[in-house]
């Protein structure tokens, strides 16, 4: 285990600050960065997450603003997470579950991914796995003291990121779903669920007044009927926006592992792990097909990767026979190490280099040049890598007018992202 903690930490911390940041990080970087009152304003009025990692990032963001620095935050969530799944595995599935399930995290590059961006997500899968596994000591013990710990859990998630609310519906369908067994469970968990949901009710409130709303969704496109499945590969591999046979074949172990597992099906930590995994992608994916504006985008299920990580270690110890299980977990953990390669070695999965674009600017231009963005929000890229020139928006200019206002001799730079409108795509 020790040695897992050891290789989670190399891993997480290598080449943490190469890559640029993105635009989702520059936002969180000027939430952390403003006055309080005017980060919280700003969080706000873009409507997509709650303010919990920005107000978790201030003090490390004070500190230092390098993309080293504002990364560091998420390593180390993730680091912890390995030694949470350790820990929780063992106490849900017994001796022989956890070290394959904190193995398989340590190497896992979706996980990874996450690990090394300045957003919420490498906290939100330490606060789903917290929410889930308290849930499973309330049916199982349902001491005063676990209730109480899966109250704050829920609290944490939900102001973390509104997709933590899907994981208290998922422990609603599984109470209802055999209600004579757990009708006791009913009443405190929705007394549980309304405390730990306050604060966010409070949050959608100042919503709510806000004169000025921007929902940064409407790029996700439609899913289609593979969607799940190309998920739970996703989060086994990193598939890349033209998957290959090669990668199906780093998917094959993961999908023996999830085979296997349902030999312990009559299992009750079975079925809330399978609810777990399953009742958020599937519910995000069918409210998708129904509705014109969609949800579908993998990096949102991050609450449903811990339950996949310890069904698929759990599956592995289950195969017939020393060798096979040995076998197992060495084609699992091999296939992930080649997608570890990927996170490190493929530029097509790398994230938007706003950092050589503008420094490209600043070098080649000169004073009175123009630097046109496509959008006002991009200005944030602008102020991150000092961009000190003058900057006009062809969201709030066309491009005709703009070019017209252009004296001679000066310049027109146009910096233009072209974005990925694929729901797996890691950016």
């Amino acid at each position: 285990m020790l040695f897992l903690i050891w290789m989670a930490t190399a891993l997480r911390l290598h080449l943490l600050g190469r890559q640029s940041l993105w635009f989702d990080e520059a936002f969180s970087w000027a939430c952390a960065v403003v006055p309080l009152e005017k980060g919280i304003k700003f969080a706000l009025e873009n409507l997509v997450h709650p303010p919990l990692y920005y107000l978790f990032l201030r003090p490390f963001a004070a500190l230092a603003s390098t993309e080293f620095a504002l990364r560091l935050p998420s390593a180390w969530l993730g680091v912890l997470s390995v030694a949470l799944v350790y820990a929780f595995a063992r106490k849900m599935l017994g001796e022989d579950a956890g070290l394959p399930a904190a193995a398989l995290v340590a190497v896992n590059p979706f996980h990874l991914w996450y690990s090394q961006e300045a957003r919420m997500y490498a906290m939100l899968f330490a606060l789903s796995l917290w929410m889930g596994f308290c849930f499973y000591r309330v049916l199982t013990e349902g001491k005063r003291r676990h209730w109480l710990c899966l109250g704050v859990a829920s609290m944490l998630g939900y102001l973390t990121h509104y997709f933590a609310l899907l994981l208290g519906l998922g422990q609603a369908f599984y109470i209802l779903r055999d209600f004579r067994k757990r009708y006791r469970y009913l009443r405190p968990w929705a007394l549980t669920q309304v405390a730990a949901a306050s604060p966010l009710l409070l949050w959608f409130w100042g919503l709510y007044l806000q004169p000025q709303k921007a929902i940064g969704v409407g790029w996700i496109p439609r899913p289609g009927p593979m969607e799940p499945l190309l998920t739970l590969w996703n989060f086994s591999t990193l598939v890349c926006s033209s998957p290959k046979c090669l990668q199906l074949l780093g998917f094959a172990p993961f999908c023996a592992a999830l085979l296997l597992v349902f030999r312990f099906r009559r299992y009750d930590w079975f079925e809330w792990l399978l609810v777990w995994l399953a009742f958020p992608i599937l519910f995000v994916w069918m409210l998708s097909l129904a509705l014109p504006r969609h949800f579908y985008v993998d990096r949102f299920f991050v609450v449903s990767l811990p339950a996949f990580l310890i069904l698929v270690g759990k599956g592995a110890m289950a195969a017939s026979g020393k060798p096979v299980r040995i076998g197992l977990v060495a084609a699992l953990l091999a296939s992930s190490l080649v997608g570890v390669a990927r996170v490190y070695a493929d530029q097509s999965l790398w994230r938007e280099d706003w950092r050589g674009a503008l420094a490209c600017v600043r070098e080649e231009g000169c004073q009175g040049d123009v630097v046109a963005f496509a959008k006002l929000e991009e200005i944030l890229m602008a102020k991150y890598y000092g961009l000190e020139c003058e900057l006009r928006f062809l969201d709030r200019t066309p491009l005709e007018s703009l070019w017209g206002e252009i004296a001679p001799g000066e310049r027109l730079w146009l910096v233009l992202n072209v974005s990925r409108a694929w729901a797996h795509a890691p950016v």
